[in-house]
């Protein structure tokens, strides 16, 4: 195949960076946000949203000066191999951690909804093989598959609207209510919904048209950012903060009171939906945790798909429990993100400083992008 055909278009980029951050998870956004902010958990959404635009505005500063290069590389130039290298360690380490999220979220949220009769470890099973298959297939089509997921979620968003006739704006009232402290906490609610923006940084290189880059990532930023408020916004519109605080999902529930003609019951339908979408967010963060060990390591990327398939498989079976799960998502996720944002920001100082001077390190000729 020409190597012109395996390059991403900047419409897919945009497609492939909103399908790394949402996913089946989304649901469960009003129970985080609201718990802190209240009836003003919407508003803490939109300004969690600074997070994936600062990444992106920093991943500018990078790509415009070595568009050639991702971020794994610029490490290895900037630090030295060694520190380079430890440095790629915990950069990996961020996505395969979201990756786990994900899985066991995905896994206890359709055992509670619908396939509860499906042991844990079998889900797990099947998230993960269809992970690394998509992985192995490469980025073109984990690109093909984040376009059909992203009109499948926009089809939940747009009938989300039919909730309005159940629901009272007197349950999303008063407006800052709750108090600017509790709206920023809130806020903080929101990181690993808004996390995985730093997957650009490690695929860029592999987008045909470079000048449309920021473009198309701000873009994905300003969908996310739309996309996760109005599913909080819903949700609270709809079951009120009170009622939303009990849920695990409560956009689950928003979703349950939706009509259609013909179908009986659209919980089936949104389960397929979820799960299409869970499918691919774990595919995508797999293929990010391959692209940074194949950097490492120089292992091909075929070969670290199956060596990082015990991680994906036995992590999350001690994650059956969705009330765990959370916890400790809450006590690791805030640093994951602390050690991204500065990771990235020296980086991006770096560059700034050293201009578009020679890399001191040059990734092999022959490694594949895919």
């Amino acid at each position: 195949m020409n190597k012109k055909n395996r390059l991403l278009t900047s419409t897919q980029l945009f497609f492939i960076l909103i399908g790394c951050i949402i996913g089946m998870g989304v649901t469960s956004i009003p129970a985080d946000v609201v718990t802190i902010s209240h009836q003003d958990g919407w508003i803490s959404t939109i300004i969690g949203g600074v997070y994936p635009l600062y990444i992106v505005l920093a991943s500018g500063i990078i790509i415009k000066r070595h568009p050639n290069n991702n971020i794994m590389e610029l490490s290895k130039s900037y630090f030295g191999k060694i520190i380079g290298n430890i440095l790629n360690l915990f950069f990996l380490f961020s996505f395969l951690f979201y990756m786990v999220l994900v899985i066991s979220a995905s896994s206890n949220q359709l055992r509670a909804y619908s396939i509860y009769f499906i042991p844990h470890f079998k889900i797990v099973i099947l998230f993960v093989a269809v992970a690394c298959y998509a992985s192995i297939k490469g980025l073109k089509v984990l690109a093909k598959f984040t376009t059909i997921t992203f009109f499948l979620l926009s089809f939940i968003i747009v009938a989300s609207t039919v909730s309005f006739k159940a629901g009272s704006i007197l349950n999303a009232k008063p407006f800052f209510g709750s108090g600017l402290s509790k709206i920023l906490s809130g806020s903080l609610k929101t990181i690993f919904a808004y996390s995985a923006m730093e997957l650009l940084l490690i695929i860029y290189p592999y987008v045909q048209d470079k000048k449309n880059i920021l473009k198309a990532a701000l873009m994905s930023t300003l969908v996310v950012t739309v996309f996760h408020t109005w599913i909080v916004f819903t949700s609270i519109y709809f079951s009120g903060p009170d009622l939303i605080v009990k849920q695990l999902w409560p956009f689950s529930f928003v979703a349950e009171s939706f009509k259609i003609p013909v179908v009986n019951n659209f919980r089936y339908i949104e389960i397929l939906i979820w799960i299409a979408l869970a499918y691919k967010t774990i595919s995508i963060e797999f293929y990010a945790a391959t692209k940074i060990l194949n950097s490492i390591t120089n292992i091909k990327r075929k070969i670290i798909c199956f060596l990082l398939l015990p991680i994906a498989l036995i992590l999350p079976l001690f994650m059956e429990n969705e009330v765990l799960r959370r916890n400790i998502a809450g006590m690791i996720i805030p640093w994951v993100t602390l050690f991204n944002i500065s990771y990235i920001t020296i980086i991006a100082l770096l560059t700034l400083l050293k201009g578009k001077s020679k890399l001191r390190y040059i990734q092999e000729k022959g490694e594949s992008s895919k």
